[in-house]
């Protein structure tokens, strides 16, 4: 009752209700009577019923648009609609779009619709008469050929005498003149082929641009993907780009066994027929265990299988319970990889010559074995059930195995109960990982020594250390690593101007966190100078302060020229690189990191920086390492995607994730989802992340903080809190506010013609 008081004052409100009332008939016909283009938030059955969908076109005939795909083939729909408005032919589909009676209509009604007809209409001379009889403009829309033909143009120039008639000649000169300009711009960055729709079916751009990034390839016409002399070029540098390869280049061995050459892993993008080939499945086998996955019939291959998991123990994952069960296999498996060992059956992880062959390999392996005894033994640990009777004191091997697993994974501290309150253990860990502070014994976390290498490594460690531990230094510290630490300060810390001076000089966004320094002109200059960004935060005062507003220009401006002297000294060393390495491209680090030892490390470092997606190609290890992970999130959030479950279970590496980008809030893990302190964070950055945060679209107090910034999220909000008066309240003022607002500039023409349409009504 409420939604459809509300939808009969306001059709606009139907876009804030929640998706189980968009099929309710009484409401949907209620919006589309005053405005048809309302239509689009109506349940997918009411925008596929014949009586709702012919309401909604006589009302409008653009609400076309937003029906179901059959419809927009239906003349008798069409022709409603288009006797309404013209520009619904827009909307049309493609398989009608050309019929004669129809484009004439439109034509007549709109000479400048030319340019929403099919190529045969567009090289149709009558058609096109009619459409510069009608609109002298609509001439540009012209093929090539009628666009210099004597008698449109003459009709054109009839209509307006300001059409532009520029001779052929010119037209080819300024295309050549935009071809070159294409080149060069691909030749610096191939992605740009996407923007220069002409040109993706040029064989000479297109060519320019896989030579520069072999990925481009995905901007290419499909006559050009299925180019063997492209394809050749794209596949050697990234073998990646077989996913972008035209069907009849993708079955043809030369080129499956460059790109699975170049990158093993290019063995998914083949057809399943290719796949199943047996020389093809043993090609990449022999270079990356992990294609086992993408083949149904290696799985059932124990000679296939044994080939992947000899070459990466962790293919085993992708085996049948049979295999996973089977001990000869397994020991094969973790005898290359000691983590693999995650993948066995529950028996063989009980089994003590598998558990000493995995942990042989990699002591990590210890967060895998289900045999108490064996946990007990290197963790130096109780059980339920007494360990050896004759057992001796921590042994040097012992200790120095435990050293080395933190060493590699400080968080793995929380298997070693027995060495947390070992200084050179602890000092280990949290110089690996400063988070891994909150396993060691409240001794160690009483030493100044350990404190302040765990801040300078994560400034966020500071949420393990006691308030009476937390000295002036200690804050300092943390301060000088991460900015954003000022928000774990107590409120007394937060208004000390010396602190937040320093936080605001790392992180220009850590003025939000102190509503005192919000106000002092001295520290906003500094965080402006970090990051403009933050001017949202400041006092209103300050907003309109001259200085400051200067400050942010120019700072904005510097930014700019540096953006624009990267990019020019990254252009010189692509160019250098061509020079050197026969035109290979950077994105040639998008290679299977499981191939990469430690050796590498600098490597896969680098390529993770220079492609932060490519994680998803990256080793378990690469994805479980916390470091790395947080280093990449920090460039692009959904990268997180790709992470271990124990890494999206992380607070500092969700926390980095989502101040990149607050969609990655979605891959994070269900308990870091519910944390307070990063739904509260993710919130304020943008109230459509509700979306992903299911206990908390039934939290009022956080419905709240995300309808304050975006009213559209109320879609996400529980049935029972979209009647809640509070709720109710927010939704009417945003509403009446947003109908008092006239709009600047409107990107979407639907919701500009709502709001005409309204005003109409």
């Amino acid at each position: 009752d409420i939604v459809l008081a509300a939808v009969k004052q306001n059709g606009t409100s139907l876009e804030y209700s929640h998706s189980d009332l968009r099929n309710n008939e009484i409401i949907i016909k209620t919006a589309i009577e005053q405005n048809g283009l309302l239509l689009r938030w109506a349940h997918p059955d009411l925008r596929g019923n014949e009586e709702f969908i012919k309401i909604a076109i006589q009302q409008n005939g653009k609400a076309l648009k937003h029906v179901e795909r059959s419809f927009k083939s239906d003349l008798n729909i069409i022709h409603l609609a288009i006797n309404q408005n013209p520009s619904a032919y827009m909307y049309i589909s493609k398989e009608v779009n050309g019929t004669k009676p129809i484009v004439e209509y439109v034509l007549n009604k709109d000479g400048l619709l030319l340019e929403y007809a099919p190529n045969d209409i567009k090289n149709d001379k009558e058609m096109v008469m009619i459409a510069v009889k009608n609109n002298g403009l609509s001439l540009k829309y012209a093929s090539n050929r009628l666009r210099y033909d004597e008698e449109v143009i003459e009709a054109a120039l009839k209509q307006n005498p300001n059409v532009s008639v520029k001779p052929i000649v010119v037209v080819e000169a300024e295309k050549k003149e935009k071809k070159q300009e294409a080149l060069i711009s691909v030749q610096k960055k191939g992605e740009s082929l996407k923007i220069f729709k002409e040109f993706q079916n040029d064989y000479d751009v297109v060519f320019a641009a896989v030579k520069q990034d072999p990925l481009s390839l995905r901007f290419a016409h499909t006559d050009l993907q299925a180019n063997e002399t492209i394809v050749k070029e794209a596949v050697q540098q990234n073998g990646l780009a077989l996913n972008f390869v035209g069907h009849n280049l993708r079955i043809d061995l030369n080129i499956i066994k460059t790109a699975i050459n170049q990158n093993p892993l290019s063995y998914r993008f083949l057809s399943k027929e290719s796949r199943e080939i047996e020389s093809i499945a043993k090609f990449a086998l022999e270079k990356n265990g992990l294609v086992l996955e993408h083949s149904l019939n290696l799985k059932n291959n124990k000679s296939m299988i044994l080939m992947a998991i000899e070459q990466n123990g962790n293919a085993i994952q992708y085996t049948s319970s049979d295999i996973q069960n089977d001990k000869k296999m397994v020991l094969i498996a973790v005898k290359n990889n000691g983590l693999s060992l995650k993948y066995a059956s529950d028996r063989l992880r009980n089994d003590r010559e598998v558990i000493s062959t995995a942990l042989k390999q990699n002591p990590q392996a210890l967060k895998y074995v289900l045999n108490k005894k064996i946990i007990a033994e290197y963790s130096n640990t109780p059980t339920t059930t007494p360990v050896l009777n004759d057992q001796k004191p921590i042994s040097k091997e012992l200790k120095q195995n435990v050293l080395t697993a933190v060493q590699k994974d400080g968080e793995s501290l929380k298997l070693y109960k027995e060495f947390r309150n070992d200084y050179d253990i602890v000092l280990a860990a949290v110089k690996q990982n400063g988070l891994s502070l909150r396993f060691a014994s409240d001794r160690l976390i009483g030493n100044n020594i350990i404190l302040s290498v765990a801040v300078q490594q994560n400034g966020f460690a500071i949420h393990s250390i006691d308030q009476k531990y937390r000295s002036s230094k200690i804050i300092q510290l943390s301060l000088i690593q991460n900015g954003l630490v000022l928000k774990e300060l107590s409120k007394q810390d937060k208004k000390n101007e010396f602190y937040v001076s320093i936080a605001v000089q790392q992180n220009g966004m850590a003025i939000q966190y102190s509503t005192k320094c919000q106000n002092i002109k001295s520290i906003v200059l500094l965080a402006i100078k970090n990051n403009p960004s933050c001017f949202q935060y400041i006092s209103k005062e300050l907003q309109n302060d001259s200085e400051i507003l200067s400050m942010v220009e120019t700072t904005k401006l510097m930014n700019q020229n540096d953006v624009n002297n990267n990019n020019n000294k990254g252009n010189a060393d692509d160019t250098d690189d061509d020079d050197n390495n026969d035109g290979n491209s950077d994105v040639n680090n998008v290679v299977d990191d499981d191939v990469v030892k430690d050796d590498d490390a600098d490597g896969i470092d680098k390529m993770l920086k220079e492609n932060p997606l490519s994680l998803e190609f990256a080793s378990p290890e690469i994805q479980d390492n916390t470091f790395l992970v947080m280093t990449v999130v920090n460039q692009n959030g959904i990268a997180l995607q790709y992470a271990s479950e124990k890494v999206k279970n992380q607070f500092n590496v969700v926390m980095v994730a989502i101040s990149q980008n607050w969609l990655s809030i979605q891959y994070a893990s269900d308990y870091m989802k519910s944390n307070s302190i990063i739904v509260t964070n993710v919130l304020n950055q943008n109230g459509n992340a509700l979306e992903f945060l299911p206990e908390s679209q039934n939290d009022k107090k956080m419905v709240l903080l995300a309808l304050n910034n975006d009213i559209s999220c109320i879609k996400y909000v529980s049935v029972e809190l979209q009647n809640d008066p509070d709720i109710l309240q927010m939704i009417n003022n945003n509403c009446h506010a947003k109908m008092m607002t006239e709009p600047t500039k409107e990107e979407d023409t639907d919701e500009e013609e709502i709001i005409l349409g309204q005003d109409q009504n």
